[in-house]
Formats: structure tokens, C-alpha cells, sequence
């Protein structure tokens, strides 16, 4: 089987359009999209990629936190969230979000309904200053400096973790719950980087694709084939970014394919912009 696979597209059309151009989709059996496709032109840019006429698998990242879990934006297209998919005898499945933003998670969306319950006071209080206009400098600072807002922000950090466990825990129940899936032939795409897959799982995945750090990497461990298939616009991470690198890279593509249990994995480079 051969996969088409990339990300971070961060809502740059162009990148897209030169992708379809570019690739022949007869050499492909799907193409799959790690996330970070974009809020903004999420709808525009499914539709560019139907023009490949192949199924597309996308998980969502944190530029997608305003992007509906339950709607599909185009015709070839499927958002592989809480889903298990047969593909030529191997596995596909993942899950949406990630701690940088969960956007509509739901399992975030629960545990966050479950912190602003119990941290009403805090909430009430910062609202009713913003609604006086009292959030300046010092008040923010004497408000940050406050027990209330400590617990608040230690809560946060609990939940993303739990949010994580969850999610991880659901994808994992999904693959051994189906009879005829083949755990050691599933193929597992979320948008950042996955670890400690072994407290999960009693059986090794064959591939987990993600994306996130914008620099491509090929590694295996404990069996597993770890691929980071970003970034399909070329710009540096935010972390990137903090750390002075801002140079702007070409995008690339990652070629994928499957045989057995052999994984072979070429990074493509786009050809530069007309």
C-alpha cells in the first residue's frame, strides 16, 4: 500500500494547489493529513485535495481548533477522530487535538466544563474585573499572584494530561475491541508526536505518523515506525521561531509505503512556487 502523507498546512492554499499539481494519484492508494490544516481555509483546502480523487484521512491540530469534529468537508475527505479504517489489510486510526490546543476534543470539552465548575470563584472574579475595565498590569499581576488563579492553572495542566491519557486510551480500546483488526498492522496518525505507546499497548503499532515540529524524521522504536511528515507550507515551528530560526523552508510530502511489515518512507520536496 502507498500512502500520501503530510501536514501543517496552516491554512496557505498555494502549498496545496502545488502538491495536486505535482503528484501523480494513481501512484497512491490514499492520502492522509496529520493535522494543522487551518481553521480558516479548512473547507477550501479539502476541496483542492479532492481533485486527487483519492480517500482522504485527516486528524486535526491546533490551527484546526475552531473545525467541527462531526462534519466531513468534502467528498473524498474523513476525519479519522473515534474512527477504525480498513485499508488493504492494514489499520488506520488517531485521534484529533493535542495539549497545544484541544479545540472540540470531547474529551477536553467534558474535563474543561468539569475545571470551570469547580473554579467559578476565579473565573467569576477575572470576568467581573474585565467587565470594569480593572485588568491592568497590577491587577493582573495581583491576580496571578492569587491562590485561586495558582489552582486554576495547576488544574489546566492536570486536565491536558488526562486529556491526553483519554484520548490515547479510546484509540488503543477501538483497535482491540474490533476482532478483525491486526494491532501490530495499525497505522496511527495524530498531530503531536506520541510516546509511551507500550502502556497502552501489548502489541508494537506498525507506523505512527504525526506532525506538529515542523522537521521530518524516520525512526524506529520497540517495532514501531515513528514518522513526522510536516511541514507542507515550509515555514518554521513556533518553537522555531522563539529560538531565532525563521528561515522558510520548501514544503514537503512524504511518500509512504507498505509491504508486510516493511515501511518505507521518501520525503518529497515541492517544486518551488511559479
Amino acid at each position: 500500500m502507498r500512502i500520501l502523507a503530510f501536514s501543517d498546512i496552516h491554512n496557505k492554499i498555494e502549498p496545496v494547489r502545488r502538491l495536486v499539481n505535482t503528484v501523480d494519484p494513481g501512484d497512491f492508494d490514499c492520502a492522509v493529513i496529520a493535522g494543522d490544516i487551518g481553521s480558516i481555509a479548512f473547507t477550501d483546502i479539502l476541496g483542492i485535495l479532492d481533485e486527487l480523487n483519492l480517500p482522504v484521512y485527516y486528524i486535526l491540530g491546533n490551527w484546526d481548533s475552531k473545525v467541527n469534529y462531526h462534519h466531513d468537508a468534502s467528498a473524498t475527505s474523513l476525519h479519522l477522530h473515534d474512527k477504525l479504517i480498513e485499508l488493504d489489510g492494514y489499520w488506520l486510526a488517531g485521534f484529533s487535538g493535542c495539549p497545544a490546543h484541544w479545540g472540540n476534543n470531547p474529551y477536553f470539552i467534558e474535563l474543561n466544563k468539569q475545571l470551570e465548575n469547580k473554579h467559578q470563584e476565579y473565573l467569576l472574579t477575572k470576568k467581573e474585573k474585565q467587565a470594569a475595565g480593572q485588568i491592568k498590569s497590577s491587577t493582573l499581576n495581583q491576580l496571578k499572584q492569587s491562590s485561586l488563579y495558582k489552582n486554576y492553572v495547576n488544574d489546566i495542566k492536570k486536565i491536558n494530561k488526562e486529556a491526553l491519557h483519554l484520548n490515547k486510551q479510546a484509540l488503543f480500546e477501538r483497535i482491540y475491541t474490533d476482532k478483525n483488526c491486526d494491532p501490530r498492522r495499525t497505522i496511527i496518525m495524530t498531530h503531536e508526536k506520541l510516546t509511551r505507546l507500550s502502556d497502552y499497548s501489548c502489541d508494537a503499532p506498525l507506523l505512527h505518523m504525526y506532525g506538529h515540529v515542523h522537521t521530518f524524521e524516520h525512526k524506529v522504536r520497540q517495532e514501531t515506525h515513528f514518522i513526522n511528515v510536516s511541514a507542507l507550507d515550509g515555514e518554521p515551528s513556533a518553537m522555531a521561531k522563539r529560538q531565532g530560526r525563521t528561515t522558510v523552508l520548501p514544503g514537503n510530502y512524504c511518500e509512504i509505503t507498505l509491504t508486510g511489515k516493511k515501511v518505507v518512507c521518501n520525503k518529497r520536496l515541492l517544486p518551488e512556487a511559479l
